[in-house]
């Protein structure tokens, strides 16, 4: 998963992801680089993930569902 902001990130700015409460650890903070946060994790089926930028004034949320491109089974677990 890869979060863009086009704000300017403060030096030592951060990404943070909320995972599903399943996952080992479900909030991972991710440093920004040139504005870009990239988190790879392993998952067997869909989920919604939120992110927060900017000390919590940009939110965002997804629902990996809703996808284009995901599988019906990825979809459906």
């Amino acid at each position: 998963m890869t979060v863009k902001t086009h704000a300017t990130a403060e030096p030592g700015a951060s990404a943070v992801f909320y995972l599903h409460p399943t996952f080992r650890n479900p909030v991972r903070e991710v440093a920004l680089e040139d504005g870009i946060a990239t988190l790879v994790v392993r998952a067997w089926g869909s989920f919604t993930v939120g992110v927060v930028l900017a000390g919590g004034r940009q939110q965002l949320e997804l629902d990996l569902a809703e996808l284009p491109d995901v599988s019906q089974s990825f979809r459906e677990r």
